[in-house]
């Protein structure tokens, strides 16, 4: 979806620090197929992207957070010396799980902060699916779809010579 090595992306994660946020490495466990590749070695695959990630943005990565974590990688709570693991037992157990995968809360959010019902929350929560419109899950994923088009667009004519004269922005419509 984006290169995380692009001037560009490196631009948007240096302006997030810059708002005194901490970025971390949000790992997907499919690149390595976890069922088939023993603990050590997906410990070891993680901090490597860790790291690589540290270079590209010249900032130690002191977080982890599994994309869609299976329940093997959840039972085999991969632990670190340096990195937090926001899926390990100890961020988990413990903690009232909320998500709005798709835009939907299976769960009222605001009642279960304001209960006081619970110690300690542990909320999965995805901007990207919102807008000041209130537009539904169709419309950001169509408005979404459609600016990748918008990018690519203005990825090539970036770096195609004299790229309009070949293809002109509107015939991309």
């Amino acid at each position: 979806m984006y290169n995380v090595f692009s001037k560009r992306c490196v631009e948007i994660i240096k302006r997030i620090q810059s708002l005194g946020h901490e970025i971390g490495l949000h790992y997907d466990e499919k690149y390595n197929d976890s069922k088939e590749s023993d603990t050590e070695e997906i410990i070891q695959a993680i901090k490597q992207e860790a790291e690589i990630l540290s270079n590209v943005i010249n900032h130690e990565i002191k977080v982890v957070s599994m994309h869609r974590p299976s329940t093997l990688t959840l039972e085999r709570d991969y632990r670190f010396d340096d990195i937090e693991n926001s899926n390990s037992k100890g961020f988990i157990e413990g903690f009232k799980y909320l998500s709005d995968s798709r835009m939907y809360w299976r769960e009222n959010v605001e009642e279960a902060i304001l209960s006081g019902q619970y110690e300690k929350l542990h909320i999965s929560l995805h901007p990207e699916w919102y807008s000041e419109e209130g537009d539904t899950l169709y419309d950001n994923l169509l408005d979404f779809v459609d600016s990748a088009k918008k990018e690519r667009y203005q990825y090539l004519s970036e770096n195609i010579y004299d790229f309009e004269a070949i293809l002109c922005k509107e015939e991309t419509r």
